[in-house]
């Protein structure tokens, strides 16, 4: 039998190794790819995951790995995501990329970095996090200020910790309405930026969230 060639166009098989339950909207999918991507993902890219006779969405990644497996956030909006939340961990899936351009990593060496997400829009700088975590030397302070409308909606909060354990890192979090547990700041995420010390001359900000946000 012919081996197969495959190319950033062709869906790769994967299978589902890990689910997460993140929000009661959202999970996050580890899938182990049958042959590694053509190119490893970088920080800020994104795959197409193909569901036969269902279809493909655009789902950007949340953890690179190393080109074998990847970590994926994904939010049920759509016939395709409605599918897969349906899927179990030992199911199978088509991934084809890595596509788009990336955060510029290279670019943002030797500076301050500054993060600022709502909602979903942290997912695609988990990446970004968890490279300056690998390879702190390389940068300036990270002040990272993440933003959700409520506090059940918040991503990855067992991670919250290892994230303030970063050195020479400023995490701060907030929500647009509290309940009764939340004892943390109520506000849209830009209400965070007074609060934080950033020296403009010196950092780069790395944003992604909603379009009112922006």
């Amino acid at each position: 039998m012919q081996e197969v060639t495959y190319t950033p166009l062709t869906p790769i098989p994967a299978t589902i190794k890990k689910i997460i339950t993140e929000t009661p909207d959202t999970k996050t999918f580890y899938f182990e790819i049958e042959k590694k991507l053509p190119e490893k993902p970088k920080p800020g890219q994104f795959t197409e995951i193909y569901i036969p006779g269902v279809g493909e969405a655009p789902v950007s990644i949340c953890e690179c790995g190393d080109g074998k497996t990847i970590g994926q956030t994904i939010r049920s909006v759509g016939v395709l995501t409605e599918y897969l939340f349906k899927l179990k961990e030992g199911d199978k899936v088509g991934i084809r990329g890595p596509y788009g351009k990336g955060w510029p990593m290279e670019r943002i060496e030797g500076k301050d970095v500054l993060i600022v997400a709502g909602g979903i829009g942290l997912a695609p700088l988990r990446g970004v996090i968890m490279e300056i975590k690998k390879n702190r030397e390389k940068y300036g302070k990270l002040t990272l200020l993440y933003g959700s409308r409520t506090p059940d909606l918040l991503l990855y909060r067992y991670e919250f910790e290892s994230y303030q354990a970063i050195p020479n890192t400023e995490f701060l979090v907030t929500v647009d309405r509290g309940d009764e547990k939340w004892k943390g700041n109520v506000g849209v995420v830009t209400t965070l930026i007074p609060k934080a010390r950033i020296d403009p001359e010196k950092t780069i900000a790395l944003v992604c969230g909603p379009e009112i946000m922006m």
